[in-house]
């Protein structure tokens, strides 16, 4: 700055000090650096060497321009720091939350399919338990048919046992009399015996021969003569009817073996059924079991999730409110810096 330069910019100070009015001039003088400024000049215009004073002032002025500059420089660079900061750590914040959101989300998703496959395996089990309720029963009614069919059989085959027994007898017996005109007493009362098995053990609904051999073997047995037209029809009689039971005897068997079979069948399969259930209940029990078991960790990340969430988006907000306060700040200090009592001033040398 030339010496022509530096006393316009000493009248130019000296003029504007005096232009003040008294209020202007108490709020420079309110202002520290307007206070100290206003003294400086008012001391440096007394001197005898003006300009070289004027020279001092305005290296001053413009090393507190540039000190004034630089802080407002630095200031502006470290709330943009924070403020990036801040915006980094909201888009961090965010991925987070999102992620958690999307962590929480999934985990709903995955304890609703378990609760529904709960449900499911529930209503399985269920099934499952009246399936074995009811293939238990059907194995009891089974062994009970077979334990009624064994005895039922039995008897059965010891009735025809002891029949044919009794004809095979009887035939044995009237063998005896085709030579004979009399009946000895012991052969009568064999005959006895053996009309009392024929009756005992094959009714006479059972057979349409059983009646009239019935009467014949009576009178023989009552009698000491042998009428060999009727030990002749007797003999016939008892050979159809030993004929017929032991048919008889062999369709018995032949059922029971077949009763039998489909019995023993039915019963093994009602029990590979019944372990099959049993397998499928344990089996069911168990996922159940483990379900539950999934079912309470997962409501557990839940509950931790959301509360993750919950203080995430509470750091969020404070993040939001801390990038609108450096905001602020930042529009603040340019302004207060324009609005500065002493700014016109120091820019007068510009």
């Amino acid at each position: 700055m030339n010496k022509f330069t530096t006393i316009l910019v000493f009248l130019s100070l000296f003029s504007a000090i005096y232009a003040l009015s008294d209020t202007e001039l108490v709020q420079v003088k309110s202002n520290p650096f307007g206070s100290a400024l206003n003294n400086l000049l008012e001391m440096h215009m007394l001197s005898q060497d003006p300009s070289g004073r004027l020279n001092e002032i305005n290296n001053v002025l413009d090393q507190v321009e540039e000190l004034l500059t630089k802080q407002n420089q630095d200031s502006e660079q470290w709330i943009n720091g924070r403020k990036a900061q801040c915006s980094n750590d909201q888009d961090q914040l965010q991925q987070q939350i999102k992620s958690v959101h999307d962590s929480l989300e999934s985990d709903k998703e995955t304890t609703r399919q378990h609760y529904e496959e709960q449900k499911n395996k529930q209503g399985d089990l269920d099934n499952e338990r009246s399936n074995l309720s009811t293939s238990e029963e059907s194995l009891r009614n089974a062994r009970n048919s077979l334990e009624d069919q064994t005895k039922r059989y039995e008897l059965a085959h010891a009735d025809y046992q002891e029949a044919i027994k009794a004809c095979k007898e009887a035939l044995e017996l009237l063998a005896t009399l085709r030579q004979s005109s009399f009946i000895q007493a012991k052969t009568q009362s064999r005959l006895v015996t053996v009309t009392a098995l024929i009756q005992k053990h094959v009714p006479a609904k059972t057979s349409a021969f059983v009646q009239p051999i019935v009467s014949v073997l009576t009178e023989l047995s009552t009698s000491n003569k042998v009428d060999q037209d009727k030990l002749k029809r007797i003999v016939s009689l008892i050979e159809q009817l030993l004929e017929e039971l032991q048919k008889q005897l062999g369709q018995l068997e032949s059922s029971n073996i077949i009763t039998v079979e489909d019995l023993n069948s039915l019963i093994k399969k009602t029990e590979e059924s019944i372990e099959n259930s049993k397998g499928q209940i344990k089996s069911l029990e168990a996922r159940l079991e483990e379900l539950k078991n999934l079912i309470e960790n997962l409501n557990g990340a839940i509950s931790s999730n959301e509360s993750t969430h919950e203080l995430l988006k509470d750091a969020l907000n404070i993040l939001k409110r801390l990038r609108v306060h450096f905001h602020e700040k930042i529009v603040s200090s340019v302004e207060n810096i324009e609005k500065d009592t002493y700014y016109d001033e120091l820019h007068r040398f510009d």
